[in-house]
């Protein structure tokens, strides 16, 4: 009878802990498999590929000065070390490999040297060096490293954000108890949301005009290109809404939205919010003042629109 034998060699006891943490890191499926192949030397960057496949050119991609190796790739490229710096202020002084290097993330992690979200932080730098990379060898694209850099700044920052307790589970919501307060009769409710694509940098905009029965009167979807951060999606979002209550003549409205920065940075002069977007945050201001009184800007929580 035929049996199938594994070549493979036993995993350790040490390594299957890092697996076994792997997998629970707070951060998207791909960047988590990244980190795996990368641990097991499974990128496949030219000197894993061999000259059958890549020829002669076995230069990396962003530099083209070195051979294309894992650990040169995401640690001693003069493109990788730029981003390494500017966003962790890290300069690279690691001998070993990729691997080894990586791995060594997780026995800080299990030595309390650092956090769940320290080392998310890197996995998304890696990352992202990973994908420029892939993206110049297979699309020939050419981005800076400054776009680069901001990339990261953005997905650790809205990391940072997301997950304030990583060992903590997201609390179940009772949906008996989360009930939409419906405006007065003789008002609207302009609803408005933002989401945020961190890999192909764009936006995109949800308005939805109800009244006091929930009903719908009017909708609209907004694209935007080249977006920087979910912030700026939101304010362009709470833009739009205010834009278009004014075009439709609409007098009486309660604007509600979910992004709280925003909310706070148009009442209360909140200066955590981008200095970036304060033009806009000021234009949403001037906005307000023309529209007729009655108007009212309100955070909702997400699970209540």
């Amino acid at each position: 009878m035929y049996q199938e034998t594994s070549r493979q060699p036993p995993v350790d006891t040490g390594m299957r802990k890092i697996y076994g943490r792997l997998w629970k890191l707070p951060t998207v499926p791909r960047i988590r498999q990244f980190l795996l192949k990368a641990i097991s030397n499974f990128l496949s960057t030219k000197d894993v590929l061999g000259s059958a496949i890549v020829g002669d050119d076995t230069l990396c991609p962003l530099c083209e000065l070195q051979e294309e190796t894992a650990t040169h790739l995401i640690l001693h490229c003069n493109f990788s070390r730029a981003v390494w710096f500017a966003v962790l202020g890290w300069t690279s002084d690691n001998n070993g490999s990729l691997s080894e290097w990586i791995i060594s993330w997780f026995d800080s992690l299990f030595n309390g040297t650092i956090t769940g979200n320290d080392l998310v932080s890197r996995a998304i730098i890696a990352w992202n060096i990973w994908m420029e990379r892939c993206a110049k060898a297979f699309n020939n694209s050419n981005a800076s490293p400054d776009a680069i850099i901001q990339k990261c700044k953005n997905m650790v920052s809205e990391h940072s954000n997301r997950i304030t307790i990583p060992s903590q589970l997201t609390p179940r919501i009772n949906l008996q108890n989360v009930n939409w307060i419906p405006p007065p009769i003789s008002f609207l409710t302009l609803n408005c949301d933002g989401s945020f694509d961190y890999n192909n940098l764009l936006g995109g905009i949800g308005l939805i005009i109800r009244n006091f029965a929930c009903m719908q009167q009017e909708a609209r979807c907004i694209s935007m290109n080249e977006a920087r951060s979910a912030e700026q999606v939101e304010c362009m979002g709470l833009w739009s809404s205010v834009q278009w209550a004014k075009d439709l003549k609409l007098e009486r409205v309660h604007f509600e939205m979910d992004a709280k920065v925003v909310v706070d940075a148009v009442n209360n002069d909140n200066s955590a919010m981008d200095w970036r977007l304060l033009n806009i945050i000021l234009d949403i201001k001037n906005l307000f003042q023309i529209l007729v009184l009655g108007n009212s800007l309100m955070f909702l929580k997400r699970e209540i629109k």
